[in-house]
């Protein structure tokens, strides 16, 4: 199968000195397979041997430890509007499921929590984070809120600034489970707040 997105990639005329920057290793040996192999097949089209020089690199990303850093949990939550007796779990990413994750696994586990144990279960609010693209993904996720009952229980804050709404938290998850999702930037984001970060085993 001939990758359409990289056939202009394979086809310009590259130099040894061209790089391709990738953020994980497995991302970096991923999408060199796939231009490569994407390069074999097209050389059949095409007829004559591509010269591909490029080489793949790995290059982490970071971030600005000056703006994600730890705060005062109780002023970081009033500046949010987020209850100070509340223990709250946070999820920051775009709400587009093919793009980045599925919060909905996340939803009917604390419904199952809450059940089970009620009094426990009203300590939690989970807030989320995301701007809804490309999809009604983030309507979808409301009606399951209230379908399943938990308008008291899950909040969204579109506008609270992140570095506050990191520190605010009590807990950070990354449950992304997306193909192209190879390194989240929000959990080093939330790492750099001081706030524990349970993340799925997935590097795209």
């Amino acid at each position: 199968v001939i990758s359409r997105n990289l056939v202009p990639d394979v086809l310009a005329e590259l130099k040894p000195y061209d790089i391709v920057l990738t953020t994980s290793e497995d991302h970096r040996t991923a999408l060199k397979e796939q231009y490569f192999g994407t390069a074999r097949r097209l050389e059949k089209t095409v007829k004559r041997k591509l010269e591909l020089p490029i080489r793949f690199e790995r290059l982490p990303r970071g971030v600005d430890i000056k703006t994600f850093s730890p705060q005062d949990k109780a002023l970081a939550r009033r500046q949010c509007q987020l209850p100070e007796d509340r223990f709250i779990v946070l999820s920051v990413g775009r709400l587009v499921v093919s793009d980045k994750m599925d919060i909905m696994p996340v939803l009917k586990g604390l419904k199952r929590l809450i059940s089970a144990d009620p009094k426990a279960g009203e300590q939690f609010l989970l807030v989320l984070r995301g701007e809804q693209i490309w999809t009604n993904y983030g309507d979808i996720l409301r009606q399951q809120i209230a379908k399943l009952d938990l308008i008291d229980y899950v909040t969204f804050s579109p506008s609270s600034p992140l570095p506050a709404l990191y520190a605010a938290a009590d807990v950070f998850i990354a449950p992304s489970d997306a193909a192209t999702e190879n390194f989240g930037l929000t959990v080093i984001e939330a790492m750099a707040a001081g706030t524990p970060a349970v993340v799925s085993d997935w590097d795209g």
